[in-house]
């Protein structure tokens, strides 16, 4: 199956053009597939959870029946949501 293919033409910096060029050359495709892949990046939404992949994590601590520490504090005055 053939997907439907539109022309695109863009202006670009040399330098821009060498280095897609280069990485083109290093994964052995073309420019046109590594703009195809970096515009796909760009436009298509994708859900927070995937964006942020091996990112993600979560801190555990016990705070049952206790006060905040140093830390929990720390990073509580640094939050800009709380």
């Amino acid at each position: 199956m053939c997907m439907a293919m539109k022309l695109l033409t863009v202006r670009v910096e040399t330098e821009l053009w060498e280095a897609a060029s280069r990485r083109a050359e290093a994964l052995d495709t073309s420019v046109s597939e590594i703009v195809r892949g970096a515009l796909r990046e760009a436009v298509v939404a994708r859900p927070l959870g995937d964006r942020v992949g091996i990112l993600r994590g979560s801190i555990q601590t016990d705070t049952a029946g206790s006060t905040q520490d140093g830390w929990q504090s720390e990073i509580r005055a640094h939050n800009w949501r709380s």
